[in-house]
Parts: structure tokens; C-alpha cells; sequence
């Protein structure tokens, strides 16, 4: 069970780290002060970080991914109630 505990936590910090890699990029092309020679730079560092949050995800194993995304899953009626809510009051 600790096993399980262990991988299910580091498959709960590989999602930010997979999205924070994914939006580096968006970040960084809203940036008007980024010349043609860093744009390399932005996307092999985020093609590496997403490609590493992949590979960690596949090697944390097929169930603990399945539980992962069921855990997340049952997050989501609470981000769509905090939104309701916030939108009720404004």
C-alpha cells in the first residue's frame, strides 16, 4: 500500500509539472521580446520536460494512472462548483 501511496503522490505532481511544460510555450510566444534564435530554446525545453512527464507517467504503471485520473476525475464537480460560485458573485 505505501508503494501505491508513493506513486499515486508523484503521479499528482508530474500533472502540473506536464501542463506548467505544455503552457511554457504558450507563455513564451505571448512574449513579443523573444528573438528567432531562443524559440529553439522555448520548445526543446519544453518538448524535453513534457517528454520526461510522459515517460514518468508510463513507468508509474497502468494502475496507478487508472487511479490517478479517477482521483482527478472526482476533483472536477468541485472546480465547476468554485466557479459557479464565484461567478454568482460578481
Amino acid at each position: 500500500q505505501f508503494k501505491f501511496l508513493i506513486m499515486l503522490s508523484t503521479l499528482t505532481t508530474i500533472i502540473p509539472y506536464l501542463f506548467s511544460a505544455a503552457a511554457y510555450i504558450i507563455i513564451s510566444m505571448e512574449s513579443s521580446n523573444i528573438k528567432k534564435i531562443s524559440w529553439a530554446g522555448v520548445i526543446i525545453m519544453a518538448a524535453l520536460a513534457f517528454a520526461y512527464s510522459l515517460w514518468a507517467m508510463a513507468g508509474l504503471g497502468e494502475e496507478t494512472v487508472y487511479w490517478g485520473f479517477i482521483l482527478l476525475i472526482c476533483g472536477t464537480p468541485f472546480y465547476v462548483l468554485i466557479l459557479w460560485r464565484n461567478k454568482k458573485n460578481t
